[in-house]
């Protein structure tokens, strides 16, 4: 993984591109980033795990065609123990953040594994907001990137690839409209492709999230994205209120007729759970009706507050390190057969947690560079144009 942008910011390019990778958690984001960046890929790695609570943006930076390619790895929707509007606020915030300082996405790739063999309600609205998220009218720039073809027989594959190419609720519009359908196989060409299109596609977009947030000034929720979600919340909303409704009824009946303790009991234990859920139910409501100031307010301090987390684990994991490496100097290479052991599992330790270090260092460079957007660094006259004012600035908000 790389910075959000290289470390030398002033060497930013107006040809330098742009493209968000969108998909559910576990769709193969990491697996097709991996293939273009040529980094060997391990799904059971999870020395790049997000801190929790981390705002999950990161941006990997590689060359390809002469032309620098930021893939921005956005934070997966359906992601357990997070809730869907809380993903669509952070790519509002980073896209209304990037399109304030000049930068434009190149295009969209969005990740469907190819296995699914049903669309659920959830990966059905993921990809609703997505293409809602770009608008129709940036289709030939999108891309449908399947993943996940080891997992199926190949015209089984095929046949799930008609089918979203034809049906208008999956992806027959934006098909229709120009965008593409490809897939990313065990091979770096299959992704490459991918971005080869897109860089021949587009040369900077304002998606419809942009356009309604900050141009027309729509709240979150009157947003096609925001529609797509703020639907699904309310309906939710409605039905819970209504199953709140018959378990009272029932109540009431079963006291009218001396019903057993137990069986009160029983309901009254559904009926919290169910005011639980509600509750949740309405605060996302809440939290979905926000302006683009909104956002940008809430989603600076947890900004900040994630670059001084990060800062704080990486001095913590650079402190275990010393230790192992002095550990690992003072045991002997030839020793008995369980120093012999116990000198590999520190060894082991020892790269994994260099690895670890490596990954906290390269995310507080990231930090760095969302410090730059936070502090208002513009993109002009062929670069990003950092002030040397603005690096202490940056590093305040790290620390």
């Amino acid at each position: 993984m790389t910075s959000a942008l290289p470390e030398d910011y002033e060497n930013i390019s107006p040809d330098d591109v742009f493209i968000p990778v969108i998909g559910l958690t576990g769709s193969g984001k990491s697996r097709f980033i991996s293939l273009c960046i040529g980094e060997e890929y391990d799904e059971n790695d999870d020395s790049d795990a997000p801190l929790p609570g981390a705002t999950g943006f990161k941006v990997h930076s590689f060359e390809h065609c002469g032309r620098t390619v930021h893939l921005i790895d956005t934070p997966g929707f359906d992601q357990p123990g997070r809730e869907d509007h809380e993903v669509l606020q952070e790519c509002v915030y980073w896209l209304s953040k990037s399109f304030e300082a000049g930068i434009k996405v190149t295009g969209m790739v969005y990740t469907y594994p190819i296995d699914l063999m049903r669309l659920p309600g959830s990966a059905r609205r993921a990809l609703q907001m997505f293409k809602a998220m770009c608008g129709i009218q940036n289709a030939p720039s999108t891309v449908m990137a399947t993943t996940m073809w080891d997992k199926v027989e190949r015209d089984v594959g095929e046949e799930r690839v008609d089918t979203l190419a034809e049906e208008q609720d999956f992806w027959g519009d934006f098909y229709d409209a120009g965008s593409h359908i490809l897939p990313v196989l065990s091979d770096q060409r299959s992704a490459l492709k991918i971005i080869s299109l897109i860089l021949g596609s587009s040369s900077g977009l304002t998606l419809q999230i942009q356009k309604q947030m900050l141009v027309e000034k729509m709240m979150l929720h009157q947003t096609d994205a925001g529609k797509v979600l703020y639907g699904n919340i309310m309906t939710e909303k409605h039905a819970l209120e209504d199953e709140i409704d018959e378990i009272k009824r029932s109540m009431q009946e079963q006291l009218g007729q001396a019903a057993r303790q137990d069986q009160v009991l029983r309901l009254e234990e559904m009926a919290r759970a169910k005011n639980d859920k509600l509750e949740t139910r309405v605060a996302a409501v809440q939290e979905i009706q926000k302006t683009k100031d909104d956002l940008t307010v809430m989603w600076d301090i947890r900004v900040r507050d994630d670059m001084r987390r990060m800062r704080l684990e990486l001095l913590r994991n650079q402190e275990h390190l010393q230790d192992l490496e002095d550990s690992l100097a003072g045991r002997a290479t030839n020793g008995a057969y369980q120093e012999r052991k116990e000198r590999e599992e520190l060894e082991r330790e020892l790269k994994r947690m260099r690895k670890k270090v490596e990954m906290l260092q390269k995310e507080n460079r990231f930090g760095a560079t969302a410090g730059v957007l936070l502090t208002g660094g513009k993109v002009v006259g062929g670069g990003l144009g950092v002030a040397a004012a603005i690096i202490p600035l940056v590093a305040c908000c790290i620390m």
